[in-house]
C-alpha cells in the first residue's frame, strides 16, 4: 500500500487539485493520498478566503483520504520554514512514502541541483549572490540570479515560478532532513500561477482570489468546481481585518522581535504608522525595492497574530508530537491507526489535555488565530459562527464523494 502526501493551503480548492488527485491514483497507482493544510491563513501572509474546513471538505470529496492542519506557524511562515515546519510534521507521521507537489516545469532533476547548491553554498556561488545583494536586487531575486549564473542560465526561468520556488524549498528539507519521503512532482497544466484568467478549465487559485470583491461571481465560480462547496462563512481577505492590525501597529513595541520584521521594516512601520488607514494601503506604502508585498504582508500578519521569530525556530528544534484532524474518508480512517504512537491525535476537544507544556503553546496559538478569524468572519456576516470546539471532523459519511 503507497501514501502520497501533499502539503497545500487549497486557497480555495479548485479543479487543478482535483487533477493532482487523479494523476496520482491513475498513473502513479497511489492507494492512499494524506494532505497536510494549512489552517484559516496561509504563506501569502493573508487570512484564508474560506474557512478551513470548508476547504477541507471540499478537498475529501475529490479524493482526500485523510487531512491534517498544519500549524498557523508555519503555515504562515516564508516559504523555506513553510516546507522545513510541514515535512518535519509529514517525517514524525511515519505514513507517507512520497511527497508530491507541483510545479511549472518538468525539470525535477534540476531543481534537485539547485537545492543541492543552496545547501551546500560553495564558496564561488556566496561570492556570486553577495555581489547579487550589492547591486540592490532583494533576496529571491539574488537567489535566483546568483543560482543562473552559477548553474546555468536556465534557472532563471524556472525560478520565476512560484510553484517552482516552493518545490526548491520541499527538496531543501528533503536533503536536510534526511527524509524518506522521495519527491514526485506533477507539472502544471492549463493555466500558471499567476494567470487570473478563468475562462480555462484548470484556472488557478489566483484567478479564484481575484473575484474576491465580487462575492456573486465567486460562489458561481466556485459552485461549478463542486455544487457543495460549503458557504456557511463568508469570503474574507486581510482588508477585513484592518481596525485590528491597526491597533496593534499603533501599540506594539519591539516591532523587529516578531516574524519577519527586519529592523529597517520596522523603522517604516512606525513611521508610516500615523498614516494607517487599513491594510491595502499600508501594504502599499511599505513596498520598497527590498521588500515584496508578500514578506511585508507575512510580517504584518505576523505582527497581528503574535507570532515572533523565537516562536518559529522554537518549533523547529523541537518538532511538534501533534496533529489536528480535519477531515478522512474510510479509507483514510485506516491511516490514523498507522500514525507513529508517539503522535497525539486531536481528533476532539478533550485530546488536547494530552499535549506537553511546549506543544500546548503552539495549540493555543492556533487556538487564538482561529478565534480572531471566526469573530471577523461574524462581523462582516453579521451572525454567530460555530466557535473550533464545535466543529466537527469531516468524513465521508457526511459528505459525498466525486473525485474517487
Amino acid at each position: 500500500m503507497s501514501t502520497a502526501a501533499i502539503i497545500a493551503e487549497y486557497n480555495p480548492f479548485h479543479l487543478g487539485h482535483r487533477y493532482q488527485f487523479q494523476k496520482l491514483r491513475d498513473h502513479y497507482h497511489i492507494d492512499h493520498i494524506l494532505v497536510l493544510m494549512s489552517g484559516n491563513y496561509v504563506q501569502r501572509g493573508e487570512p484564508a478566503l474560506l474557512e478551513k474546513h470548508a476547504r477541507a471538505e471540499a478537498a475529501l470529496r475529490a479524493g482526500a483520504d485523510l487531512i491534517l492542519e498544519l500549524p498557523v506557524i508555519f503555515s504562515t511562515a516564508s516559504s523555506e520554514y513553510f516546507a522545513r515546519g510541514a515535512l518535519q510534521i509529514l517525517d514524525q507521521l511515519q505514513i507517507a512514502d512520497c511527497l508530491c507537489f507541483g510545479t511549472e516545469s518538468d525539470n525535477l532533476p534540476e531543481l534537485t541541483k539547485m537545492a543541492q547548491i543552496l545547501i551546500e553554498e560553495p564558496a564561488d556561488f556566496q561570492t556570486i549572490l553577495k555581489q547579487s545583494l550589492k547591486a540592490g536586487n532583494n533576496f529571491p531575486k539574488a537567489r535566483q540570479l546568483a543560482l543562473s549564473s552559477y548553474v546555468s542560465p536556465d534557472c532563471a526561468a524556472l525560478l520565476t515560478h512560484p510553484n517552482n520556488i516552493l518545490a526548491l524549498e520541499y527538496l531543501k528539507a528533503i536533503l536536510l532532513s534526511k527524509s524518506r519521503l522521495k519527491p514526485l512532482s506533477i507539472p502544471r497544466i492549463n493555466a500558471d500561477y499567476h494567470d487570473t484568467s478563468y475562462e480555462k478549465r484548470f484556472f488557478s487559485a489566483s484567478a479564484l482570489r481575484a473575484l474576491k470583491n465580487n462575492p456573486a461571481q465567486l460562489a458561481e465560480s466556485l459552485y461549478k468546481i463542486d455544487p457543495s462547496y460549503d458557504f456557511t462563512w463568508p469570503f474574507l481577505e486581510f482588508e477585513d481585518f484592518s481596525m485590528i492590525l491597526g491597533e496593534k501597529i499603533l501599540s506594539v513595541d519591539e516591532l523587529s522581535k516578531k516574524s519577519d520584521l527586519s529592523p529597517d521594516l520596522a523603522r517604516r512601520i512606525r513611521r508610516l504608522a500615523p498614516s494607517y488607514i487599513g491594510v491595502t494601503d499600508f501594504l502599499n506604502s511599505l513596498k520598497t525595492k527590498n521588500y515584496t508585498y508578500t514578506r511585508i504582508s507575512r510580517a504584518l500578519l505576523h505582527l497581528m497574530l503574535g507570532i515572533s521569530d523565537d516562536v518559529v525556530s522554537q518549533a523547529l528544534k523541537k518538532p511538534l508530537s501533534y496533529v489536528k484532524v480535519l477531515g478522512f474518508s474510510e479509507k483514510g480512517r485506516s491511516l490514523l491507526g498507522k500514525i507513529d504512537k508517539r503522535i497525539t491525535l486531536l481528533l476532539k476537544n478533550s485530546d488536547a489535555d494530552k499535549l506537553s507544556t511546549d506543544n500546548r503553546f503552539f495549540y493555543e496559538k492556533n487556538l487564538s488565530a482561529d478565534a480572531l478569524y471566526r469573530l471577523v468572519a461574524m462581523q462582516k456576516k453579521k451572525a454567530i459562527l460555530p466557535p473550533e470546539s464545535q466543529q466537527k471532523i469531516r468524513t465521508t459519511s457526511s459528505v459525498s464523494r466525486s473525485g474517487v
